[in-house]
């Protein structure tokens, strides 16, 4: 019976190490890329407020894309020279 309480510790440590592992922060952007971002805050916040209101963070990207034909030509523009994150958006 003295397995049982460190069997369980184990399973609790082993565990705690995976979420860990996984719950690891993403590499910061680019300069680069930061700043293609910004160029495209800019170029699209009339846009936004028009296209995509009450929206935030991936949505608004999300929207922004889904809605690209009706954006204005600099905010196209902008959009088409980003990255997009992670491959993904």
């Amino acid at each position: 019976m003295r397995l049982a309480p460190f069997g369980l510790a184990a399973v609790l440590a082993t565990a705690g190490i995976a979420q860990a592992q996984t719950a690891s922060p993403a590499p910061p952007a680019s300069p680069d890329a930061a700043s293609a971002r910004a160029q495209v805050r800019e170029a699209c916040a009339s846009d936004v407020q028009k296209l995509c209101p009450d929206l935030q963070g991936r949505e608004v990207r999300k929207c922004l894309r889904q809605n690209l034909e009706k954006a204005s030509a600099a905010c196209r523009d902008a959009v088409s020279k980003a990255p997009r994150r992670g491959g993904h958006g």
